[in-house]
């Protein structure tokens, strides 16, 4: 299994561990006043979704990085 880690939005002291499979959505908006609010949605989240601090850009950016370095280790094992 793979992790991602993310922090809680309203609190920087509070992060969540996610396991990647579990992700089945990423969205993000921007408030009206200017503020970028992500949510990630999917199994096993309280009530479905967390509230991050992360935006889907970031996030996307990490979860890519992973799947290159699965690629990698895949490569090298055959």
């Amino acid at each position: 299994m793979k992790f991602i880690k993310l922090t809680y939005a309203k609190d920087d002291k509070i992060t969540y561990t996610a396991n990647i499979n579990n992700i089945a959505c990423i969205e993000t908006s921007v408030r009206e006043d200017g503020n970028v609010q992500t949510w990630i949605q999917g199994q096993g989240f309280e009530n479905g979704e967390l509230y991050v601090k992360e935006t889907e850009e970031q996030i996307i950016k990490v979860l890519e990085r992973q799947q290159t370095i699965d690629k990698l280790l895949k490569n090298v094992v055959r």
